[in-house]
């Protein structure tokens, strides 16, 4: 049947991870494979790291304020372990299965990991389909990965974002 390639590129915070989320709320979890990112805050409201959970609900803690690690992302420290027991496996998972992936995100925490970065391009260029979130600031691999022939690139803005999932969730239902 083919497959649908989307990419949610945007400024941070614009609302990518809300618009996927929002996406894979209206496939349905049964149909859906990959991961997505949340912020932790603590008591006071402050963002203090990221958790990287899968549609299965398995959960690890991806980066922290203070968490001791050479690959750091301002003031956090980038568990790659924890990027790589959950995002690789759940994507493996999607394919294995026929399901539809998402992938949230990738971003510089993410990109840390090489056999991330690898699963990624094996995904994107594989006959499955995928809605993928991707950092807009310039890097070279996820400048690389847009480049990726036949994706969609989808730019989330304040104007759009409410709108988007709807728009997206037709045009994948005939890859379901």
């Amino acid at each position: 049947m083919g497959a649908i390639k989307i990419l949610f590129s945007g400024k941070p915070g614009i609302g990518k991870t809300t618009a996927a989320l929002a996406v894979a709320k209206l496939i349905g979890r049964s149909k859906i494979a990959g991961f997505f990112t949340q912020e932790i805050r603590n008591d006071s409201g402050e963002r203090v790291g990221f958790t990287i959970e899968d549609f299965s609900g398995n959960i690890a803690i991806m980066a922290k304020k203070g968490f001791k690690s050479f690959c750091r992302v301002g003031s956090y420290g980038v568990d790659i372990s924890a990027i790589e027991k959950i995002a690789i496996p759940s994507i493996e998972r999607g394919i294995a299965e026929k399901k539809f992936i998402i992938i949230d995100e990738i971003g510089k925490m993410e990109l840390f990991s090489e056999k991330f970065v690898r699963c990624v391009y094996e995904t994107l260029t594989k006959n499955c389909s995928v809605l993928a979130t991707i950092t807009s600031r310039p890097n070279p691999i996820a400048d690389d990965i847009k480049r990726v022939p036949g994706i969609e690139i989808i730019e989330i803005t304040r104007m759009n974002r409410n709108i988007i999932p709807q728009i997206v969730y037709q045009k994948i239902l005939k890859y379901l």
